[in-house]
């Protein structure tokens, strides 16, 4: 929800972020020793990112499509491959750095200060 809320920025991207937060909030809130899951922020951000990848899969430059009746839209697309590599640098570091963290915890340290 933050990641699309991020993206969407100039129109319901503040609703969705607020929202987000919120959500954030409660659940840190109702399980705090499950703190090492605030990593899947990246997991989210990962998904709009090759979202947008996808959404721009037929770019750069102009893209047409038919549609229903014989009409044809063009839209101008960027390209999709500096999409595609943020959300596997996202994904890749946020699995990383949650196996890490519970690797630690699991261990009998405190991860991050935060304790067992």
């Amino acid at each position: 929800m933050a990641g699309f809320g991020v993206a969407a920025l100039l129109t319901v991207g503040i609703v969705l972020l607020l929202a987000a937060a919120i959500l954030a909030v409660v659940l840190l809130w109702r399980t705090p020793h499950q703190r090492a899951s605030v990593f899947g922020l990246g997991i989210g951000f990962a998904v709009v990112a090759g979202y947008i990848g996808w959404l721009n899969r037929d770019g750069p430059g102009t893209a047409c499509h038919s549609g229903p009746g014989g009409t044809v839209t063009c839209v101008e697309e960027w390209t999709p491959w500096p999409f595609f590599v943020a959300a596997g640098l996202l994904a890749a570091a946020s699995v990383g750095l949650f196996l890490h963290v519970r690797r630690r915890m699991n261990d009998g340290g405190s991860a991050m200060g935060i304790p067992r």
